[in-house]
């Protein structure tokens, strides 16, 4: 009864999550090219979905453009950020170039425009305190930001730094809206953007592998593990509470910078799925793991399909999680 009531819960926390996933959600974007002009400009696709692109400044008053084409009735929305880890010193810019944006400001001689365009210079400062993105989870400088409705046409947003090199997030659109690919991609796009951020691979992979191994060790020591299902089952659990510690210690860092934030509970509810999940499969694992009913195989194979939804186990553990249930055996 105690693994029925587990389940139900982590159903109906997983469907908080979708409920208000619309909160801060962007989908991680990689687009070649150099962008270091306006004929080179990198053109960002559907450019109200929401995006994050995570670039750099290699030097000093060296633009970087973005092409984005805007439909009749839509808005134009961009901001501009840098990780916890980032020099105080490097402060980014942002610049608008389009036919309906409102003048503003005067652009550096480097910032060509195209003919007919108007220039709006958007103030950039850092603020006091970071912002947390429970998503990732992490905290970022917001330094600048630019919305509105804009007239149908090209624009260019451009981003530059006159004194200093370092590293930047643009976030762009405010439709939040996945593709199924980039939903379940997260997992291995959050590792990147910690790097990015300039997170050692110590503490970006650590706490998982350390969970991981801690669990096998405890495991081996009881001396239960029978057959290949078993050894899978168990791989995919830990895997799945790997995660929570993982996403736990991220959380701990960045509220350590913006401090508490009622965003933090949409992470929370990301960690208790992750460990609810890895609770059940490996409970399932040591203590039902000669069941070969339907039903039993039928709640692995749930648990590691919302794995696959909460991004518990990097993909790799829901994997391993529903293959146990598929060759299960005496």
């Amino acid at each position: 009864m105690r693994k029925h009531r587990v389940l139900t819960l982590a159903f109906f926390l997983f469907a908080i999550v979708f409920s208000i996933v619309h909160v801060s959600g962007h989908t991680p974007l990689d687009i070649d090219g150099n962008g270091s002009t306006l004929e080179t400009a990198i053109k960002v696709p559907y450019p109200t979905k929401t995006w994050t692109l995570y670039h750099e400044v290699h030097e000093t008053g060296e633009p970087k453009f973005y092409e984005l084409h805007i439909r009749e009735g839509e808005r134009l929305v961009v901001s501009l950020f840098t990780s916890l880890q980032e020099d105080p010193k490097f402060t980014p810019r942002l610049v608008v170039l389009g036919e309906g944006v409102e003048p503003r400001g005067m652009a550096p001689e480097f910032i060509e425009s195209p003919p007919g365009y108007s220039v709006h210079v958007v103030d950039s400062t850092r603020p006091e305190a970071p912002e947390y993105d429970p998503f990732t989870p992490s905290s970022y400088f917001f330094y600048a930001e630019f919305r509105g409705e804009v007239s149908e046409g090209t624009y260019y947003v451009v981003v530059y730094e006159p004194d200093n090199v370092g590293s930047y997030g643009l976030a762009l659109g405010y439709r939040e809206v996945f593709t199924m690919y980039e939903w379940l991609i997260i997992p291995v796009n959050l590792f990147e953007i910690h790097l990015w951020e300039g997170q050692s691979p110590l503490i970006v992979f650590g706490p998982l592998l350390v969970a991981v191994a801690a669990g096998f060790w405890y495991i081996n020591k009881r001396d239960v593990i029978i057959g290949v299902s078993m050894w899978l089952s168990l791989t995919g659990g830990l895997l799945f509470t790997g995660t929570a510690v993982n996403t736990f210690v991220q959380m701990v860092i960045a509220m350590a910078a913006s401090g508490y934030t009622s965003a933090s509970l949409l992470t929370i509810i990301f960690i208790a799925l992750q460990a609810g999940l890895g609770y059940i499969v490996i409970r399932k694992a040591l203590i039902d793991r000669r069941r070969t009913d339907l039903k039993s195989r039928a709640v692995v194979v749930g648990s590691g399909l919302l794995g696959m939804f909460v991004w518990a186990g990097v993909l790799i553990g829901p994997i391993l999680v529903i293959a146990s249930a598929v060759i299960q055996n005496d």
